[in-house]
């Protein structure tokens, strides 16, 4: 949709005092003015989501993952497996472009792990070098503490 016919149909909905239907067209609008911004910008995608039947493809494009990429990759990923219809059995993650790893990568790739497990999916890496494989996987398996604030006052550990 490009920006005269939003603004044609928006002032139509105004005039006829569709409040919802104001929000509605603009929620449809919003994603194409992301991808038309991007486009303007040279922005190439950093992600690739393709569903495939009750299996998810997320392919990252490199060669590296900084902390925007990852904010961008995590939202991509987040809205496909919400507007997925159906359950969800895996979800394979392909690191097969990335050749930099820094901590957003594995920070990442362990924020998808979880989000598998919330959608009671399995996750499926492609092209992680074992060393990021066994930081990711002490990510995950290290307890988070939690720390009680009015113990912590009192002197003793939460």
């Amino acid at each position: 949709m490009n920006a005269q016919t939003l603004l044609q149909q928006l002032f139509a909905r105004l005039d006829a005092d569709d409040p919802q239907g104001i929000l509605d067209l603009l929620r449809r609008a919003r994603p194409d003015a992301a991808l038309l911004t991007a486009a303007r910008r040279g922005n190439p995608s950093v992600v690739e989501v393709t569903p495939n039947g009750d299996e998810v493809n997320v392919r990252l494009v490199g060669p590296t993952i900084g902390e925007r990429e990852a904010l961008i990759i995590r939202t991509e990923v987040n809205r496909a497996l919400m507007r997925h219809i159906g359950p969800i059995r895996r979800i394979v993650i392909d690191f097969t472009d990335i050749t930099i790893y820094s901590t957003a990568t594995i920070a990442l790739f362990s924020d998808l792990r979880r989000n598998a497990r919330i959608f009671h999916a399995e996750a499926v890496s492609l092209g992680v070098p074992q060393d990021m494989d066994r930081a990711i996987t002490r990510l995950d398996v290290i307890p988070r503490r939690r720390s009680n604030p009015l113990r912590r006052l009192i002197g003793r550990a939460g």
